[in-house]
């Protein structure tokens, strides 16, 4: 029992710290972006709101397009490699 209450605990701090650099700064990218955006959806979908059907399947699609959207492209690019402007569809 009391190694559950140790990793619940660990789990509750690594949380807060991730969430204290989500907040430190605003997103710099369009991905910092989704990143943040990302992480919010996955708090969201464990919440029993998120559990209709409807919005489960909202929450996958919105993912898939952050990651079809957000795939690397030759040719826009910062130079700390990081893209600043999503990947459009044609």
């Amino acid at each position: 029992m009391e190694e559950v209450e140790a990793n619940e605990k660990s789990l509750r701090d690594r949380q807060e710290e991730l969430e204290a650099q989500l907040v430190a700064a605003p997103a710099a990218t369009w991905i910092e972006a989704a990143e943040k955006a990302s992480y919010l959806l996955g708090l969201f979908a464990s919440t029993a709101i998120a559990q209709d059907p409807r919005r489960k399947l909202l929450i996958a699609k919105v993912l898939e397009d952050f990651a079809r959207l957000l795939r690397p492209r030759v040719g826009i690019q910062s130079n700390r490699g990081r893209h600043l402007l999503p990947r459009r569809e044609i």
